[in-house]
């Protein structure tokens, strides 16, 4: 039996999912804020919509998130690069996964 392919659509800072192509949909979703220590910028909260307020003493649970990428094939990231880069050094112990970049093949028929 061919197994299914699950992916994970990675939002570290693009705070939503404005660059969803319209023919994909969202299955199920893992939310989560880490507080970074400091006082998060205007243009930042602009960009994200995330606020000091919302991420103050929050921390996002390694372990939850190894679980929920358990059965991921692929996480796709509007800026894969950027957003692996944090990914990385975030969950350290997490098992590493291929990843795709959806701002190179935005305008594709995927």
């Amino acid at each position: 039996m061919k197994k299914e392919s699950k992916t994970f659509l990675f939002n570290f800072l693009s705070g939503g999912k404005r660059w969803l192509p319209s023919h994909w949909s969202i299955l199920e979703e893992f939310n989560g804020y880490q507080d970074p220590g400091r006082d998060i910028s205007a243009f930042i909260t602009g960009l994200t919509g995330i606020s000091d307020d919302m991420a103050k003493g929050q921390t996002i649970d390694e372990s939850a998130v190894a679980e929920y990428l358990e059965d991921v094939d692929l996480i796709i990231a509007h800026n894969a690069k950027f957003d692996r880069s944090f990914f990385e050094i975030t969950f350290p112990n997490i098992k590493p996964k291929a990843w795709a970049c959806s701002s190179r093949v935005r305008n594709s028929h995927y």
